[in-house]
């Protein structure tokens, strides 16, 4: 007996997870469900956040009343005002440091500068407000070691001053930096901007922000790195104005997760202000930013955000003359050819999210689904078998089948074979069998996924030709283009599956990651971000 026989009768003996008798619903073609998939799927992990790093998305997210965070600084006395917030010591450690010489006015923060376009952020920042915040301080080392320039008007990274890479005077207090630890006095309110969109470069990291938020002309904004502080100065102003206080601050990634937070004393409580030792002195401790940041490649842990996927908008879903591929040329979107209208028509969606729905604790959590989990489910059913099918370990269509078939089996009726609910099973079998009318656009992006997974199946088990089959499998593996198949596999504990994330890597880390015990050098002309061009 074979051993599609005997799962048959095992089906037949034992009561099986329940399905619908007929396909009452039509499994209608969602634009773009790939991507809404993979950024409902991606959502607050830095493995695919990197890697599909020009976010599309706006999510409306909370952070729970007591929730730890972290700020580097040169100060130890609290903050005022807004500044930044770090989810990780280690990302917050290496701003614990000195404040810079400069020309700049005393009460001017550093990275102020008018973008081209949209309307003149305002001026200077929160008194006392020091925190660098356009690049992380020891990228100019590395760019200036690597990717030197003659040209004395060239756009550079700001590099570290020599003399801040001068070893510290014994007791000298001035070239110190303070880790402060805050908790949350509340439930934060927060718009999540998704992607890395803290990442401080020209490769469309900063497109939903700049364009959608803050009607920024991508076209005359060469450079969008160079005006962080009033970017985020901008987005505080939206949220206390336009959307009358709703939002206590936004939440983006860059080599860790960030909080702009618009006000510290409103909702913070400082624990501890502990001096640090520089960061920058000592290569290992930079590999072990990293780790920590690797540590959070499939979630950020322990409950410290909650997503809200039912209201979430996304530029994916706007009308079929926004073309964020440049005609497929691209593996990464931009929104760099969108009409005035259709910015102007996303920008009326996050609004409308943010007036409706926000704050999250208000409304609770009851009614909420928690659609990422339901998109784990469909990765972690598919993504390793379909790697497997076209690995070239079934060399026949015979054996090729029989894997296939041990896939579908569960939702086949095998007294009475019917391909389109054999698919409509397959498909829906990780949502919930009792659903809104309207369905969220979550929901309607995985059901379009599934259903364009277990259809190619279907199709792939009923072809006779080996070559043909193993090409439909490849198409849909193409379509759905899950970050889940560039994962290392075997690193060693003393090492990260390493890829690009601003500001480090090179192409080559972008394309195939490998496990490293430490960051790679980036050689002249290898950097991903580009250096020299942010």
């Amino acid at each position: 007996m074979s051993i599609f026989a005997v799962l048959t009768c095992l089906l037949k003996l034992s009561t099986s997870l329940p399905s619908p008798t007929s396909a009452s619903e039509p499994l209608t073609e969602l634009r773009n469900a790939n991507h809404l998939f993979n950024a409902v799927h991606s959502s607050m992990r830095q493995w695919g956040s990197s890697l599909d790093h020009n976010g599309m998305s706006f999510f409306l997210a909370s952070v729970p009343a007591g929730t730890q965070f972290y700020h580097g600084t040169h100060q130890q006395a609290p903050i005022n005002g807004m500044e930044w917030l770090a989810f990780e010591p280690e990302h917050a450690a290496v701003f614990a440091r000195p404040r810079r010489p400069s020309g700049r006015r005393p009460d001017e923060p550093p990275g102020a500068g008018h973008p081209p376009g949209g309307e003149n952020p305002p001026k200077g920042g929160p008194s006392g407000s020091t925190h660098e915040r356009d690049t992380l301080p020891w990228i100019g080392e590395t760019v200036s070691n690597y990717h030197k320039s003659d040209r004395a008007d060239s756009q550079q990274p700001l590099m570290i001053q020599e003399s801040e890479r001068t070893p510290p005077h014994k007791n000298d207090d001035s070239r110190e930096g303070y880790l402060h630890t805050y908790a949350t006095s509340h439930d934060l309110s927060l718009l999540y901007i998704d992607g890395m969109s803290a990442a401080k470069s020209d490769k469309g990291t900063l497109d939903s922000q700049d364009a959608v938020l803050l009607d920024v002309n991508l076209t005359q904004h060469l450079h969008p790195g160079f005006w962080e502080y009033d970017r985020a100065a901008q987005l505080c102003d939206l949220a206390q104005n336009k959307w009358v206080g709703k939002i206590d601050g936004f939440l983006r990634m860059e080599m860790g997760f960030e909080i702009v937070l618009c006000n510290f004393t409103e909702h913070l409580i400082l624990e501890r202000a502990s001096r640090t030792k520089d960061p920058h002195q000592n290569s290992f401790m930079m590999f072990g930013y990293y780790r920590a940041v690797a540590n959070r490649f499939q979630g950020i842990g322990g409950a410290r955000v909650n997503i809200d996927y039912d209201t979430f908008v996304s530029a994916y879903t706007d009308d079929d003359n926004l073309d964020l591929f440049d005609g497929s040329q691209s593996q990464l979107p931009r929104l760099l050819s969108a009409s005035n209208s259709s910015i102007a028509e996303i920008r009326d969606r996050v609004t409308g999210m943010v007036l409706a729905h926000a704050p999250m604790s208000r409304y609770g959590q009851q009614g909420r689904r928690n659609w990422q989990a339901v998109a784990d489910m469909v990765v972690e059913r598919y993504s390793a078998r379909l790697q497997h099918l076209v690995s070239g370990a079934f060399t026949n269509i015979s054996s090729l089948a029989d894997e296939i078939e041990v896939l579908l089996s569960p939702f086949i009726d095998y007294d009475s074979r019917n391909t389109s609910l054999e698919i409509h099973r397959c498909a829906t079998q990780s949502l919930p069998s009792i659903s809104s009318g309207s369905k969220a656009l979550a929901e309607r992006a995985i059901l379009s996924v599934s259903t364009s997974i277990c259809s190619t199946l279907s199709n792939s088990l009923a072809e006779s030709n080996y070559d043909a089959a193993i090409a439909m499998i490849r198409e849909v593996m193409q379509y759905l283009r899950w970050t889940t198949w560039k994962q290392c596999s075997g690193c060693g504990v003393d090492e990260v599956c390493f890829i690009p994330i601003w500001p480090t890597g090179r192409t080559r880390d972008w394309e195939h990651p490998e496990c490293q015990t430490q960051i790679p050098r980036i050689e002249l002309g290898d950097s991903y971000w580009g250096f020299g061009h942010l």
